[in-house]
């Protein structure tokens, strides 16, 4: 019988990783169904949903984290979520103190789940100020509108633009 996990490595990054764990994973007879890679200041996260026969999983475990300076946690899978759409989020803003946590209270009151986000501070000399930009991908129940959505996140306090989709 086969089985999923959902694991999450993370530790330095180095040229071949993907690589190995892709090896390691094939030779247990596993499969990538879905993958995700970060990289940032030298480190790597790496999200894996992986199928394997049953018998596997412990010694894929072993042989993961055997890796050296690699850290890695197996997860089963989540129950799927019913009646729930995608959203894409785009913010742009002057950035300020506690901007993100605000955005984020505005979607976690919404009882929207935030599934990535991608964000990045930039200086704009020629602004004399620091802009914030934010891509996120969201899991929002169905009775979600995203025009209610948007209207929050630029009800927020100083300079936000935000789109849905």
């Amino acid at each position: 019988m086969k089985t999923r996990t959902i694991v999450t490595v993370t530790g330095a990054d180095r040229s071949g990783l993907l690589n190995l764990l892709a090896k390691l994973t094939r030779q247990l007879d596993g499969v990538w169904t879905a993958s995700k890679v970060i990289h940032m200041g030298g480190q790597v996260a790496i999200m894996l949903d992986i199928t394997l026969p049953d018998s596997n999983i412990k010694e894929l475990q072993e042989r993961f984290e055997a890796v050296h300076r690699l850290h890695c946690i197996f997860n089963d899978p989540p129950q799927e979520e019913e009646h729930n759409h995608t959203l894409a989020l785009h913010v742009d803003a002057d950035d300020r103190v506690g901007l993100i946590r605000d955005i984020t209270n505005a979607i976690q009151e919404m009882d929207i789940n935030i599934t990535s986000f991608d964000s990045v501070r930039l200086a704009a000399a020629d602004l004399g100020r620091t802009v914030f930009t934010a891509s996120l991908e969201l899991s929002a129940p169905s009775h979600i509108d995203a025009r209610v959505l948007v209207k929050k996140i630029e009800d927020l306090e100083g300079n936000i633009r935000a789109e849905a989709a």
